[in-house]
């Protein structure tokens, strides 16, 4: 039976394929802890501006990254 490295999920294990899976999980967990708190700096009211500053990019960046996504559902356009 293979024996894993504690850490192989991490990324840091012996066995490149096994780091490289660990890699993207936590790359796809940061990705989406990002956005959940874009979305609530968003909703209590935070511009871009401030988030950017945060985040270490400029305002463009993060918009651009996460507009869409932040747009609060809204009734049906009359």
């Amino acid at each position: 039976m293979a024996r894993h490295h504690a850490y192989g999920s991490l990324g840091l294990g012996p066995d490149p394929g096994l780091a490289f899976v660990g890699v993207r999980a936590l790359r796809e967990l940061a990705d989406f802890c990002e956005g959940y708190q874009v979305r609530r700096l968003r909703e209590a009211g935070h511009s871009w501006a401030a988030i950017a500053a945060w985040a270490g990019v400029s305002p463009q960046a993060v918009h651009k990254k996460y507009a869409q996504a932040t747009k609060v559902a809204k009734g049906p356009s009359r």
